[in-house]
């Protein structure tokens, strides 16, 4: 495994497995004395800027998956200016705001916003539950063990997103932190140097990220970690969507990073074989691979986890957060210093 320079990006990325069982182990509410019972509301509201709005999109399908209560993900920004779009007078909503640091000005002008409009309750689910936004909700649920040093999120992400698991689930599953570490740290035993031949790679320069239902929010982020980090250009789309013009853009130095899911997983494996005849190589992350899938796959990452599908979410990203790492070294940046990008986002808004 390499040993190069941007050694917080890439400590933060290969600890995920040691932080989510960590994190599980110490998961408390850190205000209010209970969490919200979804079904409680008539809307549930996820919002975030940048990573966490890619988060808050994954959040909001599994949520409307486990209750049938209608749940959607809006940029913070647009909960400030276009509020009336989204949100209306008369229905009890939860506005769950996502933010890594609790800094982030959009996100704390929204969460002020909605208070004042008298909407309904708050959530905050962070990093840094001493912060700013907490003293804006009723209800924190605080990821402490995945603070970061790094512009770019990776472990926070993926903390935040075993605290929303916790919440939806009313818990985890018996023995979850442990599977969990234990595939985590599979992954990175046997496909780091995958990830090192990927990133070193010159002759693949555009990058596609498949995801559908809740995979799409996390496609969203693999997309942007290799937008940010890496600086190479990178898109995101549900899968059959990508049939509709934007597979106009494959072509001998495309890789298309494909997430599986076990709902359609037969129509996104002829959507991947479709791309591959097109000149596209193919990668694909499913939790079991069969015959079907390893026709279709010229790099294969099986998470092997055994656990129920929710819970799975987390393992689909630390490859490809390692992935764009290397695909940084080979053009010799430092992702712990990306292009023209701040840890907290601070505006006058």
């Amino acid at each position: 495994m390499k040993k190069p320079k941007a050694n917080h990006t890439l400590e933060e990325i290969l600890s995920q497995p040691r932080v989510w069982k960590t994190g599980l182990e110490r998961y408390s509410i850190q205000k209010g004395d209970k969490l919200p019972t979804p079904s409680a509301y008539e809307q549930l509201v996820f919002t975030g800027c940048g990573s966490t709005y890619y988060l808050s999109i994954w959040a909001a399908r599994l949520a409307e998956m486990l209750y049938g209560i209608p749940s959607r993900a809006v940029p913070a920004s647009d909960l400030i200016f276009f509020q009336d779009a989204w949100l209306h007078q008369g229905q009890h909503t939860l506005l769950t705001a996502v933010s890594r640091s609790a800094e982030t000005s959009e996100t704390l002008r929204a969460v002020e916003k909605f208070n004042s409009a008298g909407l309904g309750d708050t959530m905050a689910v962070t990093c840094y539950p001493d912060r700013q936004l907490a003293t804006l909700c009723e209800t924190v649920i605080g990821m402490s063990d995945g603070q970061e040093e790094s512009i770019a999120q990776t472990r926070s992400f993926t903390s935040m997103m075993l605290g929303i698991l916790l919440w939806l689930h009313e818990g985890a599953p018996g023995g979850v932190a442990l599977r969990l570490e234990e595939a985590g740290s599979r992954l990175f035993r046997d496909y780091s140097e995958l990830a090192e031949e990927l990133g070193s790679e010159k002759g693949l320069d555009r990058f596609f990220f498949l995801g559908s239902g809740c995979f799409y929010g996390l496609a969203c982020e693999a997309m942007l970690k290799m937008k940010e980090i890496s600086l190479s250009n990178s898109e995101a789309f549900h899968f059959m969507e990508f049939r509709h013009g934007p597979k106009s853009m494959v072509n001998d130095r495309t890789l298309l990073a494909a997430l599986l899911s076990e709902e359609s997983s037969q129509q996104e494996v002829a959507v991947v074989r479709e791309m591959r005849q097109l000149g596209a190589r193919t990668l694909v992350l499913t939790d079991t691979a069969n015959r079907d899938i390893e026709g279709v796959s010229d790099y294969l990452v099986p998470l092997q986890s055994s656990l129920p599908s929710p819970w799975r979410g987390p393992l689909f990203l630390p490859f490809l957060q390692y992935f764009a790492l290397q695909k940084a070294f080979s053009k010799g940046l430092n992702p712990d210093k990306p292009k023209n990008l701040d840890a907290v986002v601070v505006l006058n808004v």
